[in-house]
């Protein structure tokens, strides 16, 4: 089993990412790296709730795969992510459709799948100031990250420094002079701090704020805010981390000290010398529901610097609408120039891609002509004026979200169509892929059983998957007590569930408090004896420490199951399509549903009593249903658990609108039969009326069976 199980590890779902890929947590903006408690190759839980691109979901797992070779992946809008060769990335297709596309399938002019929005943090508890000495000058510090101690961290990240001297300077342009009245506000309301001297620079045209205080410096030294030079500038965890209001906060104070309105097209942008800086400003203002392109520029004509300049620069309507209403600039001059300053009348940032087949098959194109029998107009010219440049299979323009928009409104066919309206979608944006090269470095991966996606960097990514295997061991197999204690390591066989196959001459043994033989299963000599009891107790034990193995009573099972003559039944797994309705508290739900809304039960399911199978079954004196129970109505119990099992073939039994897997079994008047050997013309029970089950009387009726056929049968008997 342990071959196996490192056989799946090696092959199971999805790769890998850098481990300081940034997530959108309930915790705010997180690397990777920082949801690992591990040793080095293993795994761990976690509480933490990841966004996947519509809500929060609980990452169950976080696995540490080390060391990799990773492709490295940038698009044009300056986002990049390191993933293995199997991480597979949300793509916009050929056709126009997300499909999921693995990194070493990735081209150069592919288009990711951007998401905005997913912010969700809290402000947390500050370090106090501690004692001061009595000479010192008198002041205060917040006990809590808040939005005007975060934005004089942003002014301060983007033209401020200290010294070791206790000195706090902020530099301000003298044409927003209302900035360093700001500045003296903030610096009052959180630490009781007035400026001890305001200087102007050399040249003119702006001047230093300067604030003195050795206890405010050494504060935030042991804060960690303390950037040094220019270059090593980012944004405190904190900020990363906090609400909405104190991420807002920084950014405005950010783009007050180094951004500025672009004079041709109004768009707000921002400059620094520091890479981290600019990147991690761009995820923020991204979960903040904002797209910045990120660029750069290294060589600097006529400038006294020689560092590489790093820009972001928010380039599509709705996010400079975004940005101007909640986030903004601190000056007058910028705000204004923000919300009244010209803007581009075709925006080409901001493209939906690939949906010319689409708009193709809106359009009917001209061939019927007029006449009787046909329609008034052989063609819809005002339609196809609208759409020719955008359907032109030769030369085809690129199709922007507004011009997408515009059609929607205008012609209801369009609006009518469910992938434009997905597309559409205003939480997320399309970039294409500009730069791959090979990489090696440290990476992860997250199992987030839901969605199995999750946001990383910005760009919506396919999560790992554990391996789905199931272990069982019969009870009176030699190797028993190795096999109770094989998961005892939490970071061993990891993609198997194992249970225990209980017999009945185990069963009566241990009721009796005697041993039991432990059978070879090859050639079936006892090879020794055990005590019933304590077996049973070191399972409980193990289920106790860590939750297996479970118990699968392998004889009362084959009892029960339907298809004796085929063989004896060693384990199963009943699959149904995700549309099929299951019976509820809450009415008829699909199981897809079921599985993404309640994966570890939460709701309960409407059962039918009367099924054959289901009649009085005694086993050890137990009775598990009274014979006017098992014969008529229904029973409310409680789900367990609702789960994905993959892409499978399919039965299609033509009822009413029922689809299953060949292992699942049909309720027929003469019991139950697997749905591969089911015949047309049977007769198979039906629950109550569609939309509901009475939960005291069951249905008598039966329905025939009208059509079956395998999937390769689907031409021709369907």
């Amino acid at each position: 089993m342990k071959i196996f199980d490192a056989a799946t590890q090696t092959v199971k779902q999805g790769g890998c990412i850098s481990v300081d890929s940034l997530l959108r947590t309930s915790e705010g903006l997180k690397p990777l790296g920082r949801l690992l408690n591990c040793p080095p190759l293993g795994e761990n839980f976690t509480r933490d709730r990841i966004f996947d691109g519509t809500g929060f979901s609980h990452a169950l797992v976080a696995q540490d795969n080390g060391p990799s070779e990773i492709f490295s992946i940038e698009t044009e809008l300056g986002l990049r992510i390191g993933a293995t060769y199997n991480h597979a990335f949300a793509v916009v297709d050929e056709s126009g459709a997300i499909e999921w596309r693995e990194a070493q399938d990735l081209r150069v002019g592919d288009w990711l799948v951007i998401v905005k929005g997913g912010h969700l943090g809290f402000d947390r508890s500050l370090p106090p100031l501690g004692s001061q000495h009595p000479n010192a000058t008198r002041i205060r510090v917040p006990s809590e990250m808040n939005g005007a101690l975060a934005e004089l961290l942003g002014l301060y990240m983007a033209d401020g420094c200290t010294s070791t001297g206790g000195r706090f300077i902020i530099t301000v342009g003298t044409v927003d002079i209302e900035v360093m009245d700001r500045i003296r506000f903030l610096m009052e309301r959180n630490f009781g701090l007035a400026p001890n001297q305001i200087k102007e620079g050399e040249g003119g045209g702006y001047v230093d704020i300067q604030f003195q205080s050795r206890d405010l410096v050494r504060w935030m030294e042991r804060s960690g805010w303390v950037k040094g030079y220019s270059p090593n500038a980012f944004i405190p965890s904190e900020v990363l981390g906090g609400s909405g209001d104190t991420a807002r906060a920084f950014l405005r104070g950010l783009f007050e000290g180094d951004g500025h309105i672009h004079s041709g097209s109004g768009y707000p942008s921002f400059s620094t010398t520091s890479e981290r800086l600019a990147i991690e400003a761009q995820q923020l203002l991204l979960s903040l529901g904002v797209v910045a392109r990120r660029g750069r520029i290294a060589r600097r004509q006529n400038a006294l610097g020689h560092r590489t300049v790093h820009t972001l620069t928010i380039v599509d309507e709705d996010s400079v609408r975004t940005f101007a209403e909640e986030i903004g600039f601190v000056s007058d001059r910028k705000q204004e120039h923000l919300e009244l300053g010209p803007r581009p009348k075709v925006n080409t940032s901001d493209i939906i891609p690939n949906q010319g087949a689409v708009l193709r098959s809106l359009y009917s194109y001209v061939g019927r002509g007029s006449g009787p029998g046909r329609s008034r107009r052989g063609a819809n010219r005002t339609l196809y004026r609208a759409l020719m440049h955008y359907i032109s299979e030769q030369h085809p323009r690129a199709l922007p979200r507004k011009r997408l928009l515009a059609l929607m409104e205008r012609f209801p066919l369009i609006a009518a169509s469910d992938r434009l309206r997905q597309m559409v979608d205003s939480s997320r944006v399309y970039t294409r892929v500009t730069n791959i090269w090979r990489d090696h470095t440290p990476t992860a991966d997250l199992e987030v059983p839901g969605p199995a996606s999750f946001v990383a960097n910005g760009i919506l990514v396919h999560n790992k998957r554990r391996g789905a295997n199931m272990g069982i061991l019969r009870v009176d197999h030699p190797d028993i007590l190795e096999f109770i204690t094989c998961k005892d390591k939490t970071t061993e066989v990891t993609n198997f569930n194992i249970s225990v196959a209980i017999t009945d001459k185990f069963m009566e043994a241990m009721k009796a408090g005697t041993k039991y033989d432990l059978v070879n299963p090859r050639n079936h000599e006892v090879m020794g004896q055990l005590d019933a009891r304590e077996v049973l107790d070191k399972i409980a034990f193990q289920a106790w420490k860590n939750g297996e193995p479970g118990l699968f009573f392998i004889d009362e099972n084959n009892r029960r199951q339907p298809t004796p003559n085929v063989g004896d039944m060693e384990a199963t797994n009943p699959c149904v399509t995700g549309d099929t309705f299951v019976s509820t508290e809450l009415g008829w739900i699909p199981i897809a549903e079921l599985a993404d809304r309640y994966p570890n039960g939460g709701i309960s399911l409407i059962t039918d009593r009367r099924v054959p199978a289901e009649l009085v079954t005694e086993s050890n004196g137990m009775l598990l249903a009274s014979r006017d129970q098992a014969e008529r109505g229904t029973r409310l119990g409680p789900m367990v658990a609702a789960w994905r099992t993959g892409v499978k073939p399919v039965w299609k039994v033509a009822t009413k609108n029922s689809r299953s897997s060949p292992p699942t079994s049909i309720s027929g008047k003469t019991g139950r039969q697997q749905c591969s050997i089911f015949r047309p013309s049977g007769l198979a029970n039906l629950v109550s009326s569609w939309g509901g089950l009475s939960a005291t009387a069951g249905s008598d009726r039966a329905t025939r069976i009208a059509v079956l056929g395998s999937p390769s049968q689907r031409a021709t008997r369907q």
